[in-house]
């Protein structure tokens, strides 16, 4: 936008955005719900908590300040040449101060796209065959195949949705690092799941692909247990945040002929409630719904929405 009402710059600017937000979004005239409707491309339900949210686009029809760089290995600040809207304009976007939400740590995604808070506590787990909101990046690790599965953060406000249908937690890691999270599989219940009908010298590590070492052996045993997805509700006791991460286990996450990209051979849903069909394209590193019109499908039967707010 050619002026701005926040930015998210810096870690300091982004909590203060958080703490500015509007507790609940009542009114179809709020440059909110605006926004809302862009990204799930269909009307929220009101009144809508905005505060729920912990994933944002910034690309979208937010006043956000634009962020510059000397180089790339310095850090991000405001561009002074960014004008601030008028005093007006930005009260319909900003509540009063509260205090600076203690729950989250903030997280803005490469190339300053998207900011998401993540949990300081980890959060509950989604029932079985419930719609989860997502988002994912292209990465340099081979997903889709060796049975590695298809991995995406938990989010709310990201307008893109995958159902879980079957689906197990891999309790709390110690460590955050790949290496660690997988360190600490056998004391797991999916592991000792897998035990019972397996022998343990098959739950073996996937082996190395697009030259990356992949270590983490859970999305493969919860393939071979029947499970469609796996729900990581914490990654590292030392991180000052949760992490939390989903990782779809079903055939067409596992065993693909060569890695995926952005994205997933997984049916996607947008909508504000997962009612339209998502088709992702290619041509961004960022989960999308840009490679056809979103219609209307049928809904999965017997399910329920996890960030849905009805």
């Amino acid at each position: 936008m050619h002026c701005h009402c926040f930015s998210t710059c810096t870690e300091e600017h982004a909590l203060a955005f958080l703490s500015r937000l509007p507790p609940t979004l009542t009114s179809a005239s709020s440059p909110w719900y605006a926004y809302l409707l862009s990204v799930y491309r269909s009307p929220p339900a009101l009144p809508f908590p905005l505060r729920r949210l912990t994933f944002f686009h910034l690309s979208a029809a937010l006043p956000m300040a634009r962020c510059v760089r000397s180089n790339a290995s310095s850090p991000l600040r405001l561009d002074a040449s960014h004008p601030r809207c008028a005093a007006a304009a930005c009260a319909a976007w900003l509540a009063a101060p509260a205090a600076p939400p203690a729950a989250v740590t903030v997280h803005r995604w490469p190339a300053h796209v998207h900011l998401i808070a993540f949990p300081r506590a980890p959060p509950r787990a989604a029932p079985r065959r419930a719609w989860v909101e997502v988002h994912r990046a292209r990465t340099s690790f081979a997903e889709g195949v060796d049975s590695y599965g298809c991995w995406f953060y938990p989010v709310v406000g990201s307008g893109l949705w995958v159902n879980i249908g079957r689906t197990t937690v891999l309790e709390p890691a110690r460590g955050a690092t790949p290496a660690e999270l997988d360190a600490d599989l056998p004391s797991s219940s999916l592991f000792r799941e897998f035990v019972r009908t397996h022998n343990a010298s098959e739950a073996t590590p996937p082996p190395a692909a697009a030259g990356r070492k992949r270590v983490e052996r859970f999305p493969a045993l919860a393939h071979l247990l029947g499970y469609d997805s796996v729900q990581v509700l914490q990654r590292g006791f030392e991180r000052a945040f949760a992490y939390p991460e989903l990782v779809i286990t079903t055939d067409n996450c596992s065993h693909q002929r060569k890695p995926i990209r952005t994205c997933p051979p997984h049916r996607l849903a947008t909508g504000a409630r997962h009612e339209l069909s998502c088709t992702c394209s290619e041509k961004s590193h960022h989960l999308n719904c840009d490679g056809g019109d979103s219609k209307e499908t049928e809904e999965t039967a017997g399910s329920t929405s996890i960030g849905q707010i009805d």
